[in-house]
């Protein structure tokens, strides 16, 4: 059951992966993660996949948990700084920003998933 938070925004109060609930994902105007741990990637997938917009803040990286991320030059993903890129190859829309703020503040996100045909270079800045 959604929840209200503040202004027009509800949130869901669960665990999320790869099978989460679909008719959910379909209504959603965009979805959000701020330090979501093992979900972070699940959420940028899922994004993606259901042409939405996100913003996600990683925090931990978990290479343990997740030894097959690797950048493209093959080295493993290990810092929170790679994280943001691996996430951000998976689509060239995919931008990466820094918060004004301390802390983790890396935040990777896309604010236009329409079709295929729209990407436009990577930014990681």
């Amino acid at each position: 059951m959604a929840k209200s938070g503040r202004g027009h925004c509800s949130y869901i109060p669960e665990y999320f992966s790869a099978g989460f609930r679909p008719e959910l994902l379909q209504q959603a105007s965009a979805l959000v993660g701020m330090h979501p741990d093992e979900a972070t990637e699940a959420i940028v997938d899922a994004a993606l996949a259901n042409r939405k917009p996100f913003a996600v803040v990683p925090c931990c990286v978990f290479p343990t948990l997740f030894p097959g991320r690797t950048l493209a030059d093959g080295s493993a993903v290990v810092h929170t700084q790679q994280f943001a890129l691996y996430l951000a190859s998976k689509d060239r829309r995919i931008r990466i920003r820094r918060l004004p703020f301390e802390g983790r503040n890396l935040v990777v996100y896309a604010d236009s998933l329409g079709s295929a045909e729209d990407k436009t270079p990577l930014q990681a800045t």
